[in-house]
């Protein structure tokens, strides 16, 4: 009977030994399987993250652009409005002068 009991124990501790192994053997590939994940969303996150830049850069970029094109325009709106009020002003005067050479010429012909 003892022997029994000593081959029933013997038996179990060395199924327990196997699934012991067995379950350090899985925790091991878990805990290497883990490291690769984590390698792969870090390299994700960085690939992300360099695309945002880039796109926040070509954002930049056109919104300078665009900054640029606004201010050009300005410029040349200004540049318009100056040549047509500088016209305005030479008509008007024109316009002043001709009137009084009218009136004096009326004044002089009615003395």
């Amino acid at each position: 009977m003892t022997l029994l009991q000593k081959s029933e124990f013997s038996s179990l501790k060395t199924e327990t030994e196997k699934i012991s192994i067995s379950l350090t053997q899985s925790q091991d590939h878990m805990n290497d399987e883990i490291v690769k994940l984590k390698g792969q969303f870090s390299l994700d996150i960085n690939l992300e993250r360099g695309r945002a830049i880039e796109a926040h850069a070509e954002n930049e970029k056109r919104l300078q652009q665009l900054h640029n094109k606004i201010d050009t325009e300005i410029a040349n709106l200004k540049t318009v409005y100056e040549m047509y009020r500088n016209d305005v002003f030479k008509y008007a005067g024109g316009t002043v002068l001709a009137v009084g050479s009218i009136v004096l010429a009326a004044i002089r012909l009615m003395h």
